[in-house]
């Protein structure tokens, strides 16, 4: 980035910035791939004393009970290659971490000179080594920083000792991508893990007190409507505090993309996000999955058991997160 500025501030050519892509004369030039960072923790904080504080102090995030927030990256990379997941092509092979240190230095530094009170820290997947979050939550726990934290995790990636160190370091919420309720589903998108370790490790962070989300996907390729209710009887089975439905889009740089382009299917538009799609892979129609999509909101979130123990489960701290969430619930189902 700063090559690129610096060639738009003189006016010279672009050709020797690798990485980047542009046009020239009408044609389309792609530099060869830049090579990437080694040691992330060369890099230096983020500057959040540059934006305007009224900008970034007023970010809303609805998972974290205590603001402000600020997000937070640990590693860059995914050792995974689900077919629904552009993450192995942006990044290249391999995962490069911040060290224990730096990681709890940056969260230091935004409790102490931000006053900050969550971290979003918005890996892939952070729990990807769990010795180096043990290390993470130990130092953390060391330097005694009142500060909240959510994360993202693959569901076998997890143990009960390195739960547990979590919640004493401040963890409050782990979303899974589970992706589908059906072996199926898991096949198609090549996920690498099982409904058993999904379940067992929902029920292993109720155990320590930390609130779940789950993804699914619905609208894979060959999928029907009876592979979509399976799917929802196993959301509905793992009772998460939180229940995220995707429709399928076949995003540039996944292997579905690479299917679809195969088949000489075309370019999908993207206008409509995961929440409607202009193109489906199964044998729903678009509309249909968006109908599916609702019907699987109102199956997992109306039912007692969920409104009960999201009632048991409500704290003072918590209620205007909760009601926040509710509202952007109903204005959706409202479309």
């Amino acid at each position: 980035m700063t090559e690129l500025v610096r060639a738009v501030e003189a006016g010279s050519s672009f050709e020797g910035i690798d990485g980047i892509g542009f046009r020239k004369n009408g044609r389309v030039v792609l530099n060869k791939p830049r090579t990437p960072i080694a040691n992330l923790d060369c890099l230096p904080f983020p500057a959040w004393d540059l934006i305007p504080q009224d900008a970034w102090k007023n970010y809303w995030e609805p998972r974290c009970n205590r603001h402000p927030v600020v997000t937070l990256q640990t590693n860059r990379g995914c050792p995974y290659q689900c077919t629904f997941c552009s993450e192995f092509t942006i990044y290249g092979k391999g995962v490069r971490f911040k060290t224990a240190a730096r990681i709890a230095d940056e969260i230091s530094y935004c409790v102490d000179k931000l006053h900050v009170k969550g971290i979003s820290i918005v890996d892939s997947i952070f729990t990807l080594r769990p010795k180096l979050v043990e290390s993470v939550c130990d130092e953390l726990i060391s330097r005694k920083l009142d500060v909240l934290w959510f994360c993202n995790s693959r569901v076998d990636s997890l143990h009960e000792r390195l739960l547990s160190k979590m919640k004493k370091a401040g963890c409050i919420r782990i979303y899974f991508g589970v992706e589908a309720g059906t072996n199926e589903g898991l096949a198609i998108v090549n996920k690498k893990a099982t409904l058993s370790q999904a379940s067992q490790a929902v029920s292993a962070c109720k155990k320590h007190g930390v609130r779940t989300e789950a993804g699914f996907i619905i609208g894979l390729p060959s999928q029907t409507m009876a592979d979509i209710r399976g799917t929802v009887e196993f959301a509905k089975s793992l009772n998460a505090d939180s229940t995220q439905f995707s429709i399928l889009l076949p995003l540039p740089g996944t292997k579905i993309y690479d299917n679809l382009m195969e088949a000489g299917a075309g370019f999908p538009k993207m206008a409509g996000g995961f929440n409607s799609p202009d193109i489906s892979l199964c044998d729903l129609t678009c509309r249909e999955l968006r109908d599916a999509q609702k019907w699987a909101y109102r199956s997992v979130y109306l039912r007692r058991q969920y409104v009960l123990d999201q009632l048991t489960k409500a704290r003072l701290g918590s209620i205007v997160n909760d009601f926040s969430r509710l509202v952007g619930f109903v204005k959706y189902m409202a479309r």
